[in-house]
């Protein structure tokens, strides 16, 4: 059976979760505050993922109405906000001292 899209992410939040701390690992053994760091970066990987799903959808730019007659498009507020969540996801990696490791993740973000 084909796995939804729902599953396919969760199976490649799982694997990135798997190879952050198998990184750590190879280390040391990880301290609780290290792991803890871990899954501040996977909440940003998945605000990240939901951000892009989002661009996906709506594409980058989007019509507004505000209802009193002004009409017009704008830059999808997600095109802002990316950016921002993938540097703060850079900052973790660099905390933990593996912003040289290579995740295997096939999310394409």
């Amino acid at each position: 059976m084909k796995k939804t899209k729902v599953q396919l992410r969760d199976e490649q939040f799982d694997n990135v979760k798997k190879s952050l701390i198998s990184a750590l690992e190879m280390k040391g053994e990880p301290a609780a505050f290290m792991l803890d760091r871990i899954d501040e970066y996977m909440t940003f990987w998945l605000i990240r993922y939901q951000l892009t799903e989002a661009i996906g959808k709506t594409k980058a730019v989007v019509e507004y109405d505000n209802g009193g007659g002004q009409k017009g498009v704008k830059i999808n507020s997600a095109v802002e906000e990316l950016p921002k969540i993938s540097k703060q996801m850079a900052n973790i990696l660099e905390d933990l001292q593996l912003s040289g490791v290579v995740i295997d993740d096939d999310s394409g973000l």
